[in-house]
C-alpha cells in the first residue's frame, strides 16, 4: 500500500515546510517537509546551507520518503491487521513523526505481542511527549491521527477494503459440495475481500491469502452466529452485506434475550464473574443423558417426535443426533426442541459427502469445521463436553479419551453401557467434520 493524499496532507499539517535550508534543533540542515541528508538516497544530494527547492520538489521528496521508509513499516503489519487506507495513512504519519511503530505492541515494546485495534486506539494519544514532557502540539497531532485511524472506511474496492466485492458465494470445496451450491468460489481476490472484512472486525483467521480454508470458514460461521444469520459457513449476498455494514464484532445472544434458551440451573459451574461454564455443563448433561440409552431401540426418525429430556425419558427409541442435541439443549447452547443433524448425499459407492444442519441455532459455543480424526484434534477440543459431528455419528467427549457415543444400526437395542460409552482407544468410524466447543 501507499500513502494517500489525505495522509500526506495530515503530515504536512503538522510538519511545516521550508523551501530554504535551515538548521533544526539538532543542528542538522533540513529543507522541505523535514528532509535531511539522511534522505540522500531519495534526493540524490546532501542538504547544505543556502539550498533552495521548489514546492513541487518538497512535495515529491515527502511522498518518496514516506512510501520508501515509513509505509513499509506499516505494511509489515498488514497480514495481521489488514489496514484500511485511513488506518494506513494515520500510522504513516505516526511513524514519520516518531520513526517507529512501537504503538502496535503491548507496553510500547516491539518484543511484546501485538495489541488489538481497541488497545491501539486507547494508547495512541499517550505518545505525546518530548523529553519526558507532554507537548500540546504533539497531542494535537496524535488526536488528528487517531481521528483519521477511526474514520469509517470507504466502500470495498474504493480505498477501504482493497479487494473486489464477491460476485459468487465464498466457501470451501467441501462446504460447496455439501450445500449443493452451483456457483461458488474458494480462492482469489473476492475471498480476500471476505477475509479483509473478518479481520477488520477482529476475527483471528490468519493471513488474508485468498484461500478459503478452515479458519476463514470458522470466522464466517462465528460471525453468522453473532449476527443472527444462518451459520452455514458460506458467505453469500446476505452475509456479505452484514459483514460490510458491521462496525464491530457482533455479540452473541445472551440467555436473557431469548426465552427459548435454557436458563442456567442453580449450582452449575461458573467463572469468577458469574458467567456459566457451558462446556462443563455439557459434560454434566451428557453424563446424565447417555446412561438413559439402556433398553432403547435405535431409530432414525425419533428426533421428530422427541424435543425435551422429559419426552426422551418416556421414548423407547433414540439416535445420535437426538442424544447430542439434548446435551446441547441441557447445557443452554441450543434452544429447546432444536436438533443438530448431519445429512448424507451418496456420491457413488466410494464416497459420502456430508453437511451439518442446525448449527445456526447454537449459542454460547464455537463451531469448527475440521475434517480430522479424533486423535488428531487439539487437546482443548478433546476435553469433556465438546460435541462432534461425523458423517455417520454425533457424540460427546467424556474426557480422558472416552467418548459418549450412539452409533448403532437401525433396529438394534442398547442393553449395555458399552453400547453408549466408548473407552480409551475407541476408533471413531470416520473423520470428525465439525467440533462444537461450548464456552467456558
Amino acid at each position: 500500500m501507499k500513502i494517500s493524499e489525505k495522509g500526506l496532507n495530515l503530515i504536512k499539517r503538522f510538519e511545516g515546510c521550508s523551501l530554504v535550508a535551515y538548521q533544526c534543533a539538532a543542528k542538522e540542515w533540513t529543507i522541505g517537509w523535514g528532509t535531511t541528508s539522511a534522505d540522500k538516497g531519495i534526493t540524490g544530494k546532501s542538504i547544505k546551507a543556502g539550498m533552495r527547492i521548489s514546492q513541487a520538489t518538497a512535495d515529491d521528496w515527502l511522498r518518496k520518503a514516506v512510501n520508501s521508509k515509513y509505509a513499509p513499516m506499516v505494511e509489515a503489519y498488514d497480514k495481521q491487521f489488514c489496514w484500511s487506507q485511513n488506518e494506513f495513512d494515520a500510522l504513516c504519519s505516526f511513524a514519520y513523526n516518531l520513526g517507529h511503530l512501537h504503538l502496535l505492541h503491548e507496553g510500547g515494546d516491539p518484543k511484546k505481542p501485538l495489541r488489538s485495534r481497541a488497545e491501539i486506539r486507547a494508547a495512541w494519544c499517550k505518545w505525546d511527549k518530548a523529553g519526558g514532557r507532554h507537548v500540546k502540539g504533539l497531542l494535537e497531532r496524535r488526536e488528528a491521527e487517531l481521528a483519521l485511524f477511526n474514520a469509517a472506511a470507504p466502500s470495498p474496492g474504493t480505498g477501504g477494503n482493497p479487494y473486489p466485492a464477491p460476485t459468487k458465494t465464498i466457501t470451501s470445496n467441501e462446504q460447496a459440495q455439501a450445500l449443493r451450491l452451483k456457483h461458488w468460489q474458494n480462492h482469489g481476490d473476492e475471498v480476500k475481500a471476505v477475509q479483509w472484512e473478518l479481520v477488520r472486525l477482529g476475527y483471528s483467521i490468519g493471513a488474508v491469502d485468498g484461500l478459503c480454508g478452515k479458519k476463514t470458514i470458522t470466522g464466517v460461521i462465528t460471525f453468522q452466529l453473532g449476527a443472527g444469520l444462518k451459520a452455514d459457513g458460506a458467505c453469500g449476498a446476505q452475509t456479505w452485506e452484514a459483514l460490510t455494514k458491521a462496525k464491530e464484532k457482533p455479540k452473541p445472544v445472551e440467555p436473557s434475550q431469548s426465552a427459548s434458551l435454557t436458563a442456567p440451573p442453580e449450582g452449575e459451574p461458573r467463572e469468577a464473574g458469574g458467567k456459566p461454564n457451558y462446556r462443563s455443563k455439557a459434560a454434566k448433561a451428557a453424563a446424565r443423558i447417555y446412561p438413559l440409552a439402556k433398553g432403547k431401540k435405535h431409530g432414525s426418525g425419533v428426533q421428530k417426535r422427541v424435543t425435551t429430556l422429559e419426552e426422551f425419558k418416556k421414548q423407547g427409541e433414540l439416535n445420535c443426533h437426538l442424544m447430542a442435541s439434548l446435551v446441547l439443549q441441557e447445557a443452554g447452547c441450543l434452544p429447546k426442541g432444536k436438533v443438530i443433524t448431519h445429512t448424507k448425499k451418496a456420491g457413488g459407492k466410494k464416497k459420502i459427502t456430508d453437511a451439518v444442519r442446525g448449527t445456526e441455532q447454537l449459542r454460547h459455543c464455537k463451531v469448527y469445521w475440521v475434517n480430522k480424526r479424533f486423535a488428531k484434534l487439539p487437546e482443548k477440543w478433546r476435553r469433556a463436553g465438546c460435541v462432534y459431528i461425523q458423517n455417520s455419528n454425533a457424540c460427546v467427549s467424556a474426557g480422558d479419551g472416552d467418548i459418549w457415543s450412539c452409533n448403532k444400526s437401525v433396529g438394534e437395542w442398547y442393553n449395555d453401557p458399552s453400547d453408549w460409552k466408548k473407552k480409551k482407544g475407541y476408533v471413531v468410524t470416520s473423520d470428525i467434520l465439525v467440533v462444537i466447543v461450548p464456552d467456558e
